[in-house]
């Protein structure tokens, strides 16, 4: 990863520093070219915590690092505009999802796409799992259900990944239900 596509996705290290700490990050001494590694994070914490806990501490940390991604690219996405802010909820969340997506494929090896019927978003991944791609699975099903909460007024939106390309499937699916728990 060159120097500016670090400073790009300085949102990775900083949500897994707010999660995770920075004294267990650097414990871990798992950087490549002075840039954090999520596939090498999710290893480690895979071989300490088991599975399941990698997943949900990387989904956590993905959510925290929504936060750290929108302060950067906000303003450029026109998401701090009033025409913005006054739309109805499901209108800001697709153009939130969109203009997130968008943002990753201009800047990452990855594609994504956003579709969606009456019950939910469906975000299709190609290369997500690819070892040059600066993701992982769970950080970005957390970045994706972050970014549907803040979109959709602070109300939490259950997310899952339903197929994944690590497990033999074409491409990584999301989906996010449409309408919000409780």
């Amino acid at each position: 990863m060159t120097a500016d596509n670090a400073q790009k996705f300085s949102f990775i290290q900083s949500g897994l520093i707010e999660i995770l700490g920075a004294d267990y990050l650097q414990g871990l001494s798992l950087t490549k070219d002075d840039a954090l590694q999520l596939k090498d994070v999710r290893r480690a914490l895979a071989r300490q915590f088991g599975e399941d806990a990698a997943n949900g501490l990387l989904l956590r940390a993905g959510r925290a690092g929504f936060y750290y991604w929108m302060r950067q690219n906000a303003a450029s996405l026109g998401w701090r505009e009033t025409d913005f802010r006054l739309q109805p909820a499901p209108a800001r969340t697709r153009r939130t999802l969109t203009g997130f997506l968008e943002w990753l494929n201009k800047q990452s090896a990855f594609r994504a796409s956003l579709a969606g019927d009456a019950e939910r978003w469906q975000v299709r991944a190609s290369y997500l799992t690819d070892e040059g791609n600066p993701l992982e699975c769970s950080f970005f099903l957390g970045m994706l259900q972050e970014a549907s909460g803040w979109a959709g007024s602070g109300k939490f939106y259950p997310a899952r990944e339903s197929a994944c390309q690590a497990t033999g499937a074409a491409e990584c699916l999301f989906e996010i239900e449409k309408k919000p728990a409780g």
